[in-house]
């Protein structure tokens, strides 16, 4: 058991010091803010409807989490763009639905769904960065 554990806890440590997780998280934060930041300069500055500003917020900054993960995070500017895109896809649809599922589980046990929302990111957070290092932006 204890051979497990201190496996784990090098996998995590050798995943905390890599440059690409670092960067991969920088974006994913910074796409965050982007999001939240061009809903609120859309809904206020521009009085736009919640359905128009949710929308091109979302889809600019799922271009510039694509555009900068592809470029930044994992270099992967040598790979056929239609290809990462088609797999940038279904991973987003797959997070899509685990993320709907498991909040709607948990909720139904009583869970607050803001804390789920947060344990279901960090649920996806985790493959995601393997799956775009492996196969989305794979070298």
């Amino acid at each position: 058991m204890n051979q497990k554990i201190n496996k784990i806890k090098e996998m995590t440590y050798r995943l905390l010091k890599s440059r690409s997780f670092k960067r991969y998280l920088f974006v994913g934060v910074s796409t965050v803010v982007i999001d939240y930041f061009i809903l609120a300069l859309l809904r206020m500055t521009f009085s736009s409807s919640l359905v128009y500003a949710v929308s091109i917020a979302y889809w600019v900054s799922i271009a510039y989490n694509f555009m900068l993960n592809r470029h930044w995070s994992f270099g992967a500017t040598e790979g056929m763009v239609p290809r990462q895109v088609a797999f940038y896809g279904l991973l987003l649809v797959f997070n899509y639905l685990v993320t709907l599922g498991v909040v709607w589980v948990l909720e139904g046990f009583g869970i607050n769904e803001y804390f789920a929302k947060l344990f279901v990111l960090s649920l996806t957070i985790s493959w995601t960065y393997l799956f775009y290092k492996k196969v989305v932006f794979k070298n």
